[in-house]
């Protein structure tokens, strides 16, 4: 017997992210994760720029580790990354953060979200 899950019944959370504007070269507040920040690989810390946002807006916007990201628009619309954190982090508006609900596993959720039938029904 086959059974049939949604992304939205393996997700706890599904959200937008935040609309604000990169702070390069040291800034002090959170990583701000762009659609130019990931390439379906890994996320490449050190050259991820901060952010100001209020701490009502980094619980909000908090990406923690297991999240799934996907851009949600321009060329890149459809690509995908699993998120391993490396501080305080929260996600641009141009992204979809998906949290896995805790009975799945957020890297198969991950290479689901970057496979062939992924980028396929994307287009």
């Amino acid at each position: 017997m086959s059974t049939r899950i949604t992304l939205r019944d393996a997700c706890e959370r599904i959200d937008y992210g935040l609309t604000t504007s990169a702070v390069h070269g040291g800034g002090k507040g959170p990583y701000f994760l762009r659609i130019t920040d990931i390439d379906n690989s890994f996320v490449d810390w050190g050259a991820v720029p901060r952010c100001e946002a209020t701490p009502a807006e980094v619980a909000k916007y908090e990406l923690k580790n297991g999240d799934v990201v996907v851009a949600r628009t321009g060329a890149s619309t459809g690509r995908s990354q699993w998120v391993e954190v490396a501080g305080p982090a929260v996600f641009a508006s141009y992204l979809v953060r998906f949290r896995a609900a805790r009975a799945f596993d957020s890297r198969f959720i991950g290479f689901v979200l970057s496979s062939a039938p992924w980028r396929d029904y994307v287009s």
